[in-house]
């Protein structure tokens, strides 16, 4: 005796298998939905963090777009050198070293090209400014 196991009739077929695509793109959806907004949120916390941002909540300084943190500089009291994308860093670390001379009394105006100022910022915190066309470099006190 042979027993048959009976099929779904035919017209179903097609019809759970649309079913299942539609599953999957759904799920795939999900998916994409879920890394978007995990790319999302890093890119905030991570725009959150960048040295210029903190810089202006820090400081209170308004830094041109594209100002990068450019490191820590050892002369004097310590500074925070930051500089525009159209300098290198090497380059605003060297200028704001021989600038910021501690033994040789007040700064120049003017420097290399540069037109500098100093600016006493909020909590005693100190802010040198020299721009020369659309290079920046900002030194800023570490207290």
């Amino acid at each position: 005796m042979t027993v048959h196991a009976s099929r779904l009739p035919f017209m179903l077929d097609p019809l759970i298998a649309e079913a299942k695509r539609r599953m999957r793109r759904r799920r795939l959806l999900v998916a994409a939905v879920v890394v978007v907004a995990l790319a999302a949120t890093a890119a905030g916390v991570i725009a959150s963090r960048s040295p210029a941002d903190a810089s202006v909540r820090v400081a209170g300084l308004s830094l041109p777009a594209g100002t990068r943190s450019c490191g820590y500089l050892g002369v004097g009291i310590g500074w925070r050198v930051l500089a525009s994308s159209t300098s290198s860093c090497q380059s605003g670390r060297t200028f704001m070293r021989e600038y910021i001379r501690a033994d040789k009394g007040p700064a120049p105006t003017t420097f290399r090209g540069y037109a500098c100022t100093f600016r006493v910022l909020p909590a005693q915190v100190g802010s040198f400014s020299c721009v020369s066309g659309s290079r920046a470099v900002i030194a800023i006190s570490n207290h």
